[in-house]
Formats: structure tokens, sequence, C-alpha cells
């Protein structure tokens, strides 16, 4: 009982050992901090318990009758009943099946979901994509125009790199939270209308794969002072412009950008449709969603994610290139 207690324990382990890697790799976007899972020592001493005390308990039974009845008589015994056991046994033994097999189906069914969700995707490719959280957080950035230069001088870098096929940065990449508020609509101003609010560069749309549907991305035209400028996803689009064609709009952030200007939130012309994403994960139902342009909206980008996409590990890359223009910056980097 023991040998093959032992055997049980040793299979489990590595049975875990195995499932915390597939997780580390396939489940970065559901569950947080799951590059920390593993085996260490103290699972490794509950396993071994575990088994010895199964080992024990699973032998006391049998050792006690034969020290009761003897060897010979429990042998001879043993052959009047199914596999050696009584009326006890024999239930035990059917309790035991019945738990196996609603074990099974429910992880069946467990299996079938997961695959379901991880199949539909966030609505972006995420291979290739690496992130590094900054934030500006010391004296030397000060105002808006030290904060500016540092992400242009920092994707300046990463694009110049050849191992980098795209370089952005954002305030709010998938699977991160961004402030979501009520919005006041053109033509819809009694309905309680609200929407995700994501800063971003001009490259955002190539550096994290959404495709845009219609109209434009962001550009040089859109600098601080201009028309301020809004893309949207298609999922913002079918909800409160449906059968129609979006573009030209008007949209007020009212609760992300009230105390923007003295008037209030200003208005924002829709100028673009993007594809919809999944921000919150595989298992979230889309919402509306906004971009708007980090050149327009200097004051709230001292915390960005910096995306770098391409066919490397670019990790360390994007150590590098931070540490040369600031060494105080700890990035935190997946």
């Amino acid at each position: 009982h023991l040998v093959g207690a032992f055997i049980g324990g040793a299979l489990g382990v590595a049975l875990a050992l195995l499932a915390t890697r597939w997780l580390a790799t396939h489940a970065t976007e559901l569950i947080p901090r799951v590059g920390e899972l593993g085996i260490d020592l103290p699972i490794l001493a509950f396993a071994l318990i575990a088994s010895t005390l199964a080992g024990l308990i699973a032998g006391v039974a049998p050792a006690a009758r034969m020290t009761r009845t003897g060897p010979a008589r429990t042998i001879i015994a043993s052959r009047g009943v199914i596999g050696g056991l009584g009326t006890l046994g024999r239930t035990v033994v059917v309790f035991e099946v019945a738990l196996c097999a609603l074990l099974l189906c429910g992880s069946g069914l467990l299996l079938r979901s997961s695959n379901a969700i991880f199949a539909r995707g966030i609505g972006v490719p995420t291979d290739g994509i690496h992130l590094a959280n900054v934030e500006l957080v010391t004296a030397r950035y000060d105002s808006s125009a030290t904060v500016t230069a540092f992400w242009a001088q920092l994707l300046d870098r990463l694009r110049s790199r050849p191992e980098v096929a795209a370089a952005s940065v954002a305030a709010g990449v998938p699977s991160q939270a961004a402030p979501t508020g009520f919005i006041r609509v053109q033509g819809l101003e009694s309905e309680r209308a609200f929407a995700g609010y994501r800063v971003v560069d001009d490259d955002y749309l190539r550096a994290i794969g959404l495709q845009l549907k219609r109209g434009r991305s962001f550009d040089a035209r859109d600098t601080q002072g201009a028309t301020r400028t809004v893309v949207i996803n298609d999922e913002m689009a079918r909800r409160y412009w449906p059968g129609q064609d979006p573009i030209g709009r008007i949209v007020h952030a009212t609760s992300t950008e009230q105390l923007e200007t003295p008037t209030g939130a200003p208005p924002l012309t829709v100028i673009g449709i993007v594809s919809t994403v999944r921000h919150f994960g595989y298992e979230s139902d889309p919402i509306p969603e906004m971009y708007v342009s980090m050149r327009q909206m200097p004051a709230r980008t001292r915390y960005m994610s910096v995306i770098a996409r391409g066919p490397t590990e670019l990790s360390q890359l994007l150590r590098t290139e931070i540490a040369r223009l600031d060494p105080g910056i700890a990035p935190e980097i997946r």
C-alpha cells in the first residue's frame, strides 16, 4: 500500500509541475501573477506526508484482519467475495468509482469551457508582444514637456532597433485596467452612456494589432491645441450609432475629462473605428471603448505601458533602453 501511495504521490507532483508550466505559458491573461506558480519544498513535503498517510490508512484494515485470523485463513476467506472484499469493502469501491466518474465529468466540462474561452481570443494577437509598465514620478518629470520628451526618445530608440517590428506607448493595454466612465453622445443626451477611456500614441494600433475598420488613426494633425479627436471601437459604434456612420460625430468623456478645461469635458470628434478588444480577459464581454491621442492629453501620460512587438525576446532590450534614458526607473516587464 505504501509503495502504491508513493507512486501515486510522485505522479501527482509530476502532473502538477506540468500543469503549472502550461498555465505560466497559456494563462497569463486569465490568472494574475501566474508566472509565480511552481512546486517548492513545502508542497513536496505535503505530498510526501499525504502519500504516507494514505498508504498507512489503506493498509490498516487488511493488516488488522490478518492479525486476527492469520494469513492462510484470510486468503481462503477472500475467495468468496469479489476482489477479496466484504460488503463494506464493495460499498467503498462503488463509492470510489462514482466519485471518480463525477470528477472526470466535471474536469471534462471545465476543459471544454476553458477551450471555448481561449478559442475566441481577446481580439488582438498576443504572440511576440512585450510590455513594460513605466511610471515617471521623480522631480525630473515636472512638466508635460519633459514627460513627452522621455516617451519620444524611448520610442525613437526602440524603433531604430531592427529586432523591433513596432513600438508604442499607451495607458491601458489589453489585460490592464483603464478608466471607464459616463459619456455624452450627440443625439443621445438623455441616455446614460458609458465607455472605456485609453490614451495611446500614433503607432498603437499597429503595435498592439488592432484593425482599423473605417476612418483614420491618429497622426501629426492631432496635436495639443488642435480639434480634439477620438477613435472608437466597433462595439461603441454599434451600440450608440446603430445603422449610422459615427465618423464626424461628437462625444464628450464626461467622467474622465470633466475637469480638463474650465468649461467641462471638451467635444471629441470621431475620426476612426477599430476592432473590439476584450480588455478584461478572455471571459469578459466586449464593452464600448474610446482611444484619445497622448499628444492631446500630455498631462495623463506619466504612467504608461511601453509596447514592443518582435519575433525575438525583447525584455532585456526594454530594460536596457529605459535604463539608458533614466537609470532610476524600475520597469515591470512581461
